[in-house]
């Protein structure tokens, strides 16, 4: 697959709807797994499902040359509620993803099974008083079987 100017025949179509996300390779789980967060404060995965491990091609340099083809070839998974960043009292949760790395060799991306997942909220502060109005948020999610 090449690069196109047609947006919607490489577009990815998950069964939710969603205002932000990350897709990446996870090697302890052999799979590409997509981490996307909706407005209403809940984040959740999918995972690509394949007969067998999938197993990026890379160059010598490490830089992976078929990460498309993967996402295209295999079908997502079902959403799995990874977990719920509704704040009691605020107005909104937002525009999550994954701080890719964060754990050294835990981190899922490098082989473990953990991610520093990270979102924005409104937590219910005074008006005009930035510091109680948005926050950056995160927290450690750790994976089990797929």
């Amino acid at each position: 697959m090449g690069w196109t100017s047609d947006w919607q025949s490489a577009s990815i179509a998950v069964p939710i709807t969603m205002t932000s996300g990350d897709i990446f390779y996870a090697p302890a789980f052999k799979t590409y797994i997509m981490v996307y967060a909706m407005n209403l404060g809940l984040m959740y995965y999918s995972y690509l499902k394949a007969a067998s491990s999938i197993v990026p091609t890379t160059t010598s340099d490490g830089i992976c040359t078929d990460i498309m083809e993967n996402i295209f070839k295999y079908q997502w998974s079902k959403p799995v509620l990874m977990l719920n960043t509704w704040t009691t009292g605020g107005s909104y949760s937002y525009d999550g993803g994954v701080l890719q790395g964060y754990f050294d060799d835990d981190d899922i991306t490098n082989g473990g099974n953990c991610m520093l997942v990270h979102w924005s909220a409104q937590p219910g502060g005074k008006a005009g008083n930035i510091v109680d109005a948005y926050q950056f948020r995160s927290a450690k999610v750790c994976l089990g079987a797929l």
